[in-house]
């Protein structure tokens, strides 16, 4: 009996993150496309390789190759956990037919309480 296994290829992604207060970092590693976007960057914060504390806003952005431009994720700041379910398919969507993914993350200051 021949056991098939679906693999999603992975892809190297690189991950823009820059904040008010002039932070400015880049990580590249490696991640499965139809990871979502959360889990790309919730990944990265809690190895403390993003500084985005879980009350602060982001704003992210995908570099598409094809128009040339950046296109935004989320339309308003958003903390990383709100982005959650809503955002799973964007990254595959987004990413899939790119040379080089990379996402741009803008983190902005706390969300209002």
């Amino acid at each position: 009996m021949q056991q098939s296994l679906q693999q999603t290829p992975t892809t190297e992604l690189t991950v823009v993150c820059n904040s008010d207060d002039g932070q400015n970092i880049t990580i590249k590693s490696y991640f499965n496309i139809s990871d979502s976007l959360e889990h790309v960057l919730t990944t990265f914060n809690r190895v403390g390789m993003l500084p985005i504390p879980p009350n602060k806003l982001v704003l992210i952005k995908v570099k598409n190759e094809e128009c040339m431009r950046e296109v935004c994720i989320n339309d308003q700041r958003q903390t990383l956990s709100a982005l959650g379910i809503q955002h799973r398919a964007i990254l595959y969507f987004a990413l899939r037919n790119q040379s080089r993914p990379e996402i741009n993350v803008h983190v902005y200051g706390p969300a209002e309480s």
